[in-house]
């Protein structure tokens, strides 16, 4: 772009103006415009997904799979450490002080370095 002058090289043309229109709205009518003016041009398919479809696909997937999410989510994990851990909680649990410092004291030899 620099070498053609930065944006004062360019002449923009309003193709066509929609005035009080939401922004997944104008998304899709520019999708549409540029699919039927450059055909040629558009290799991969320009779609859009919006904040609001994907929220609805998580929503109904946790609706069909909800009893198996919750299951796994609600079942009992026994730490080495001697806690006893939903499996929800496992990540959070791992980096608790308590499994740190079990972990670390079970990880000591019991004799020292040099008898090793």
């Amino acid at each position: 772009m620099k070498e053609i002058g930065e944006w004062d090289a360019y002449e923009f043309k309003t193709i066509s103006e929609h005035p009080g229109v939401t922004r997944e709205e104008l998304l899709k009518i520019e999708t549409e415009l540029i699919n039927h003016h450059l055909p040629a041009y558009n290799t991969q398919k320009n779609t859009i997904r919006t904040k609001d479809v994907y929220n609805q696909y998580y929503r109904d997937r946790y609706e069909k799979q909800k009893d198996v999410i919750n299951k796994k989510a609600s079942q009992r994990y026994a730490c080495k450490c001697g806690a006893d851990v939903r499996s929800g909680e496992k990540a959070r649990h791992f980096k608790s002080l308590k499994h740190v410092n079990a972990s670390l004291s079970s990880s000591l030899p019991l004799k020292p370095a040099s008898e090793l």
